[in-house]
């Protein structure tokens, strides 16, 4: 969804109440004149300066020639109302312009070219369907809603992903055929994506990345443990943090791609226990953690595809064909 998308467009063409100028402030958006509608959503907020909708268009055409930073417009907008999820879609796009999540996850699957791609949080399947037919793709959700057609024809597993790794026959499975690549969008919680995370670089090969989605919090509303609105990240972003922490040996790469980031992570070791061995005291610290008294600074990239490309290959001194190679070496494939 465009920022435009945020505003109703209007028929309403000479304003008289706080209303109509909010209307002609839309449609002077959706005709791409953004001072004019600037003007109309100022007029709107003399009238009333609490109307979501105002606040929400003034952020969004407003310039930080205005004297305050375009984030505190957004800020206003959201105080307003809780849940506002058209305002928090609008705040991520505005913070982290540029192409989704699902555009960085496609350009990662043409880069490696993963013989086995592993995915928690399936859902709808729009991510599982990035696979490619080369792939085996394998999806963990205790509750899928598939809507689409996969060119990977994955194998989707109706479970929860602390039973598909606690399985015999999953650990077998694995030590024949590693993970290459793996998403983490399953349950939004610290401790959970972290046993994930820990799971999965078990099984990992050689050259695995594993992408961790929702590690930029937005603000406290949306990134707390508790979901009170639509728009919600959960704490999930804490695992990138505690990483960071224990496992500095780990190569970690961030990407400010809507709606709440994308980490890339590399350089994985199996046989690390350091997670495995500290994971209460690591989940103990970590619950006491906020976006306010974060270990450490985020330093994420800019979303663009040569830029991060660049840092990945500093993950290894293999370029994506040779990652690709070395994985049929060790990987048999049936």
């Amino acid at each position: 969804m465009s920022e435009a998308e945020h505003l109703a467009p209007t028929t309403h063409s000479h304003p008289t109440t706080g209303e109509d100028w909010y209307y002609a402030g839309a449609r002077s958006y959706d005709e791409k004149r953004p001072d004019q509608a600037a003007r109309c959503f100022r007029r709107a907020l003399t009238v009333n300066p609490t109307h979501s909708e105002s606040l929400l268009g003034f952020a969004l055409t407003s310039s930080d020639r205005e004297g305050t930073n375009r984030r505190i417009h957004f800020n206003r907008a959201l105080a307003t109302r809780l849940d506002f999820p058209e305002g928090h879609t609008a705040l991520a796009q505005h913070l982290m312009p540029g192409p989704d999540y699902y555009a960085l996850l496609a350009q990662l699957h043409e880069y490696l070219r993963p013989r086995l791609y592993l995915e928690i949080g399936v859902r709808q399947g729009a991510s599982l369907s990035l696979a490619q037919p080369s792939t085996m793709a394998i999806g963990i959700d205790p509750e899928p809603c598939l809507d689409r057609v996969f060119v990977a024809q994955p194998t989707i597993y109706p479970i929860t992903s602390d039973a598909y790794f606690h399985s015999p026959e999953r650990h077998e499975f694995h030590r024949q055929r590693p993970i290459d690549l793996a998403f983490i969008d399953g349950l939004h919680r610290f401790e959970q994506g972290l046993r994930d995370f820990i799971n999965v670089e078990r099984y990992a090969s050689s050259t695995a990345m594993v992408a961790i989605h929702d590690c930029i919090p937005l603000d406290t509303v949306t990134s707390s443990r508790n979901q009170r609105t639509k728009f919600y990240s959960g704490d999930v972003w804490k695992v990138v943090d505690c990483l960071r922490h224990y496992r500095p040996d780990l190569k970690i790469l961030i990407v400010k791609c809507p709606p709440t980031g994308l980490a890339i992570i590399g350089n994985l070791d199996p046989n690390s226990r350091v997670l495995e061995d500290g994971y209460a005291a690591i989940v103990e610290a970590g619950l006491r953690m906020t976006i306010h008294s974060r270990w450490l600074d985020l330093q994420p990239l800019d979303n663009e595809w040569p830029q991060v490309e660049r840092s990945l290959r500093t993950f290894s001194s293999l370029d994506g064909v040779q990652l690709f190679r070395a994985m049929v070496k060790e990987t048999p494939h049936d």
